[in-house]
Order: structure tokens, then C-alpha cells, then sequence
């Protein structure tokens, strides 16, 4: 009697009771995943959204005033040779002044490595034959080219 008493508030009622109580349990979870997956989708597929998530003022289209005055250092031109295809990478180094042999002598010399040590060397020897380059000529290569200038946003502050 003690048992049935403790089990009684749990009781369903029969085994279609509780198929059904489960089966609606299961719909409100999945109806719940999904209506967060997708509020997690809107924020994520607009890159300004992102800046914004990050701190950054949307009005100032990515980074601050500080921060695009700055010098890209290897571990910036690493991050953003990882975004680019090794198409778009050329593309921005020989906006940077890279002369177009001088990409096929670096595709050449790097052609049995991984493409990111291509991209890397090429942005890198871009960035310091162009001295003082910073973020801002950058991002105003990116713009010319058609790139997401917010990419520089996600170069600047990852943290890997």
C-alpha cells in the first residue's frame, strides 16, 4: 500500500498514456531546439550582427578607430590567410603590391605544402614591403576586391 502510494502522483495510466505524454514531451523539445537553432542562425549569418555580439559598433563597420590605425602582426595575416582562398589571397596581396611572378615563385616554392603556408608567406611579404600597412588599408583592399570587410573583425579578435 506504501508503494502505491508513493508511485500513485507518477501513475500515467496505461502504456498508451505514457507513449502519448512521452511522444508530446519529445515534440516540445524539438519544437524548442529548433526555434533556438534558429534565433542562433539569424545571429550567426550576418557578419555586422557578429561585430556588434563582439562589442564592436555597427557604426563603425567593424573595428574601431584604434584598432584599424593598428599593424596587422604574423598572427592577424595567419588568421586572415585562413579565411581566404588561395584565389582571394592573391587577389589581396597583389592589391597589397605583390607582382604576379612573384605569386607563382611563392605558389611554386610552396607547392608541395599545406595552401594556409602559401597564403601566409604571400599576405606576410605583402604586409612588409608595404610598410606601415594597418588594418584599415586592409580593409579597404577587401572592400575593393569584394570581400566582407568584417572578416578583419574576426581576424582581430579570435582568440585561437
Amino acid at each position: 500500500m506504501l508503494g502505491a502510494r508513493l508511485c500513485a502522483p507518477f501513475y500515467l495510466g496505461t502504456t498508451t498514456d505514457v507513449w502519448t505524454h512521452n511522444t508530446e514531451m519529445l515534440g516540445y523539445i524539438v519544437e524548442m531546439v529548433a526555434q533556438f537553432t534558429t534565433q542562433v542562425t539569424v545571429l550567426v549569418t550576418n557578419a555586422e550582427e557578429i561585430c556588434v555580439l563582439l562589442g564592436r559598433s555597427s557604426q563603425t563597420r567593424g573595428l574601431g578607430k584604434v584598432e584599424r590605425e593598428q599593424c596587422p602582426l604574423p598572427h592577424h595575416i595567419r588568421r586572415l590567410a585562413a579565411q581566404l582562398s588561395p584565389e582571394e589571397c592573391r587577389q589581396v596581396t597583389i592589391c597589397l603590391g605583390l607582382k604576379v611572378e612573384q605569386w607563382y615563385d611563392l605558389e611554386y616554392q610552396f607547392q608541395h605544402q599545406p595552401s594556409n603556408d602559401l597564403k601566409f608567406m604571400a599576405l606576410w611579404s605583402s604586409t612588409i614591403r608595404s610598410r606601415h600597412l594597418c588594418f584599415n588599408d586592409l580593409k579597404n583592399v577587401l572592400d575593393n576586391i569584394g570581400l566582407n570587410p568584417h572578416l578583419l573583425c574576426q581576424v582581430y579578435s579570435s582568440k585561437s
